[in-house]
C-alpha cells in the first residue's frame, strides 16, 4: 500500500511528531511504501523518521504563520496525492490539514483524519467561536467526507460525534517503539547530575512547557508535599518554544517556595530522554487537555510509574494499576504525589505493570497492523 502521511510540522516540541514518525516506520517495516509531507517550523529542526524506511519531505512556509501556510507544500501535495492509496492526516486547524483533505477529496483518494486531541473541550475553549466558524466553512465539510476519523481513545471518538462529524470514528491508540526504549546507551545518574541526595524521590515532567500541561497545578501541589518531606524533588524537562512560559513557571516555583527542590532540565530527546525516564521515580502529567499522550506511554515502557490527570484519557492507569489517576486540581494532585512518594515497593510494582501493559497493547508494531486494517487494505488487493 502507498501511504502518504501529512502533518503540520515535525518539531520535537510537538507530541504529534512522536506519533507520526514511529507509525510511519512501523508501517514501512510491514512492507508498505510510506511518505511524510510536512511544513518546516521556524527555528525548530524537524525530527524525521529513518530515511531508509520512510521518505520525508519538508516544505518552507510562504509566510511565517502558526498555521503553516505553504505554497510549495500545496503544489507538491497536489501531485503526490494521485500516487497514494491512502492519505493519513494528523492534527487539525492548520493549512496543511485543510489542503490535504481538499486535494485528496478532489483526487478521489481516501483519507483518514486524526484530530489528536484538538476536539477536546479545553482545546476547543481556546478561540471557540473562531474555531467553530472556521470549521463550518473550511475543515468540517472535509472531516465529514473522510474514510474515517482516527480517534486515539473512546473519549475522542465521543468528542468527534458531539462535534457533529459524520465520518465514522475508529479507535487506534498511540504507541511506543520498545527498541528505542530498551537501547542500552548508558545510565543517567540524575541525582548526581543535579547534586541531589541519594535517597531523593524524583518526580519528573517531560514535555512542552505550555499552559495546557497543568504545571500551574503540579507546582503548588508539589509545594504542599515539599512542606512535609525534604527528600522530594521535581524535575521539569522541556522548553517553551520561545513563548516565555519557562519564565512564568520559574516565577511560580519561586512564589511557592520550592526553588531548591525544583530543577529545570531543559529539553531532552532521543536516548537521553529514556535514560532520564528510567532514572526518575515517578512521571507526572497533570494536563487539562490531551489526546493520548505518548510521553505517558514512554514512561510506562521505561518502567516508570505515572501520575496522570483524567484528561489524559488513560483509564488503564487506574484499572491496570500502572500509576495514580488524579484530577487537574491542586488537592487531587497533592494526594497522588503523596501516595506515590510513600512506598518504593508500590512504585516498583506499578512500574512493572506499566511495562507489561505497553507490551500487550501499545507497541507500534501492533498499532501499524491495525492502521492498515483501518485503511481497508482489502480494497487495494493488498495482504
Amino acid at each position: 500500500m502507498r501511504i502518504l502521511h501529512v502533518i503540520r510540522g515535525l518539531a520535537n516540541s510537538s507530541g504529534t511528531t512522536h506519533i507520526v514518525g514511529p507509525l510511519a516506520e512501523a508501517q514501512a517495516r510491514q512492507n508498505h511504501s510510506v511518505k511524510i509531507f510536512f511544513v518546516e517550523k521556524t527555528n525548530e529542526p524537524a525530527i524525521v523518521p529513518d530515511s531508509s524506511l520512510v521518505q520525508s519531505q519538508g516544505f518552507p512556509m510562504s509566510v511565517p504563520s502558526a498555521r503553516g501556510w505553504s505554497r510549495p507544500f500545496a503544489r507538491a501535495f497536489n501531485g503526490a496525492v494521485r500516487n497514494a492509496d491512502i492519505v493519513h492526516i494528523h492534527a487539525i486547524w492548520n493549512f496543511p490539514t485543510w489542503c490535504a483533505m481538499r486535494e485528496a477529496h478532489r483526487a478521489s483518494v481516501p483519507y483518514v483524519v486524526a484530530p489528536q486531541g484538538s476536539l477536546e473541550d479545553w482545546a476547543l475553549g481556546r478561540n471557540r467561536l473562531l474555531k467553530r466558524l472556521y470549521a463550518s466553512v473550511a475543515e468540517k465539510p472535509y472531516f465529514d467526507r473522510a474514510l474515517a476519523i482516527h480517534a486515539v481513545t473512546q473519549t475522542e471518538a465521543d468528542q468527534c460525534r458531539r462535534f457533529g462529524i459524520k465520518a465514522p470514528p475508529r479507535i487506534l491508540p498511540n504507541g511506543v517503539d520498545l527498541t528505542n526504549v530498551d537501547r542500552d546507551t548508558g545510565a543517567v545518574d540524575l541525582r548526581a547530575e543535579l547534586s541531589l541526595p541519594r535517597n531523593a524521590v524524583l518526580f519528573l515532567f517531560v514535555g512542552r512547557l505550555f499552559p495546557k500541561k497543568g504545571l500551574d497545578v503540579l507546582i503548588p501541589a508539589f509545594s504542599r508535599l515539599a512542606a512535609e518531606r525534604s527528600d522530594v524533588f521535581l524535575v521539569i524537562a522541556g522548553h517553551d518554544a520561545g513563548s516565555g512560559y519557562h519564565k512564568v513557571l520559574e516565577n511560580l516555583v519561586a512564589a511557592y517556595g520550592v526553588t531548591a527542590q525544583t530543577h529545570f532540565l531543559g529539553e531532552v530527546h532521543g536516548h537521553r530522554k529514556f535514560a532520564v525516564l528510567r532514572a526518575a521515580d515517578v512521571f507526572v502529567l497533570t494536563s487539562y487537555s490531551e489526546g493520548l499522550p505518548v510521553a505517558v506511554l514512554e514512561a510506562m515502557a521505561s518502567r516508570c510509574p505515572v501520575i496522570v490527570s483524567r484528561n489524559c484519557n488513560l483509564t488503564d492507569v487506574q484499572d491496570k494499576r500502572v500509576g495514580w489517576l488524579v484530577s487537574p486540581e491542586v488537592k487531587s494532585v497533592f494526594l497522588g504525589l503523596k501516595e506515590a512518594a510513600a512506598s518504593p515497593d508500590e512504585r516498583r510494582n506499578r512500574g512493572e505493570n506499566g511495562r507489561r501493559l505497553v507490551e500487550e497493547t501499545y507497541t507500534w508494531e501492533r498499532i501499524a497492523r491495525r492502521s492498515i486494517a483501518l485503511y481497508g487494505a482489502d480494497r487495494f488487493h493488498i495482504n
